[in-house]
């Protein structure tokens, strides 16, 4: 029977971006009518798995998400959130590691960063959301970093689309850990659809991703809570060894 793989990640090259957070229990933000596209897409296995830490087992197949959202508002006013994640197991439990993401106020990447660890920088981040179709954008130092386009859309009703835990890469007290945040996402309109993705893996620190079979995407209208943070794991150890549960 074969070993579990786990992954190859340079972890000290993505510790030089990896924000500090304060405390594993941040307050927690419950946002409204978030206008959230995501899509799924499998990716090649070799490249794959030198995005995701040694602690972690990529999954199989593998394969990465990408998410746009317009939040109306919150704690921080409106703003717009890009992520590119890609999928891993912490044990046996499903997950992802977020990669890199984009946000477009100033006080919510502090926010998202000190609060909960997301790796986050600056740009524009745009959804345009029609009857047939959705476009999700992303733009930064003048550059299209991302489109998402999601066409032929057709409704899924009474459909919650599974949305997983966010592992990220910080620290606290000095220590590099990876953090697992607690994300509730409830859909209250969903539409399925067809994908097409242009993605610039270096801005997204996702070097070598190569996005393969299509697997899903969705647009709708979501309620969110970003919660606490439910475990810790170490960067290096194999995460079975050193999990840790959030009290």
């Amino acid at each position: 029977m074969p070993m579990h793989r786990y992954g190859t990640a340079d972890i000290k090259a993505r510790l030089a971006y990896a924000p500090t957070i304060k405390t594993l229990k941040p307050e927690a933000w419950t946002l409204k009518n978030v206008r959230t596209m995501e899509a799924r897409c499998e990716i090649l296995d070799a490249p794959g798995d030198l995005l995701v830490p040694p602690s972690l087992r990529p999954c199989m197949p593998a394969y990465c998400s990408i998410v746009v959202s317009e939040i109306p508002d919150s704690p921080v006013g409106r703003f717009g959130l890009a992520e590119v994640r890609v999928a891993a197991r912490v044990g046996p439990r499903p997950t992802f590691f977020l990669l890199n993401s984009y946000c477009d106020n100033e006080a919510a990447r502090k926010e998202l960063s000190s609060r909960w660890g997301y790796s986050v920088s600056a740009g524009e981040v745009s959804i345009r959301n029609e009857h047939y179709r959705a476009v999700g954008a992303v733009t930064a130092g003048g550059r299209n970093i991302l489109e998402f386009l999601l066409d032929h859309r057709d409704p899924l009703p009474g459909t919650r689309f599974n949305q997983l835990p966010t592992v990220n890469l910080c620290k606290l007290d000095g220590k590099p850990i990876l953090a697992g945040v607690s994300i509730e996402i409830n859909f209250t309109d969903n539409d399925k659809g067809d994908q097409h993705i242009t993605l610039d893996n270096a801005a997204w620190h996702a070097e070598g991703l190569k996005l393969l079979n299509p697997t899903a995407a969705t647009v709708g209208v979501t309620d969110w809570t970003l919660g606490n943070i439910e475990f810790t794991v170490d960067v290096e150890k194999a995460a079975e060894q050193t999990m840790a549960f959030v009290d």
